[in-house]
């Protein structure tokens, strides 16, 4: 059978390597040339395959196919909502499983709202202020895309669930006693940006949490940071005496 075509050929080899070498009277040739090149093959493609994949961000492949931190193949889990809700996106998180490392991904290299969101269904027990305000922040950045696609989609899905961004709210509050600054203010202008762009109602509990948290850390909020956290409350319409 040919190699697969996409990226992750280097997994092919070292199937191909362990069969060579563990069953060398199904090959042809089963000289002990053979056998050994099978073996170096296995070998190598197995330390090829390790080096792609600690490079990676995060634990899945866009093909589903992992591999240990040997090179090992282990077993298939199944792709993010992301690829079958979106035909030709880069959907690299993988749903349905249990996170295989305690470290959660950079969210601010997502690439899509979808993934973005996918990410703190499995790490929002693990997630620390700045992971939080990243959720927020990077979902901002990514509505505001030039071409609107991702500005589309999460328009049409709030349609249809109203409550789809409540979980990150919930984190949001949850962590905002934690919070310093520049968290707060990523948090804030993030959810301003939802506001501002798709009419999203975050409702008066977050920004009234924001308020009691950002006051006491006024003077730890840089120009930008305040500037932020005082259109984010500006454009959700909701008076802060304190903090303006």
């Amino acid at each position: 059978q040919p190699p697969p075509s996409c990226g992750l050929a280097s997994l092919y080899w070292p199937i191909v390597g362990k069969r060579l070498a563990a069953e060398p009277a199904r090959v042809a040739d089963s000289s002990p040339s053979a056998v050994t090149r099978a073996v170096m093959l296995n070998s190598f493609s197995r330390r090829l395959g390790a080096c792609w994949f600690r490079d990676s961000r995060l634990a899945g492949a866009p093909c589903g196919l992992r591999c240990s931190a040997a090179g090992a193949l282990l077993p298939t889990r199944r792709l993010s909502l992301a690829s079958q809700s979106h035909p030709g996106r880069n959907a690299i998180i993988c749903r349905g499983s249990k996170p295989s490392s305690s470290r959660v991904p950079r969210i601010g290299e997502l690439r899509s709202v979808q993934d973005v969101l996918d990410v703190h269904e499995r790490y929002a027990s693990k997630m620390q202020p700045m992971d939080v305000s990243a959720s927020w922040n990077t979902l901002g950045k990514l509505i505001r895309r030039q071409g609107g696609r991702e500005r589309a989609w999460l328009r049409d899905e709030l349609r249809r669930r109203p409550d789809m961004l409540w979980p990150l709210l919930d984190s949001a509050r949850a962590v905002l006693p934690r919070a310093k600054a520049q968290p707060i203010a990523n948090i804030a202008h993030g959810i301003a940006v939802m506001v501002d762009e798709l009419g999203f109602d975050a409702g008066p509990e977050v920004w009234h949490a924001l308020d009691k948290e950002a006051v006491p850390l006024l003077g730890d909020f840089t120009e930008q940071a305040l500037s932020n956290t005082a259109w984010a409350f500006a454009k959700a319409d909701i008076p802060a005496p304190a903090l303006f």
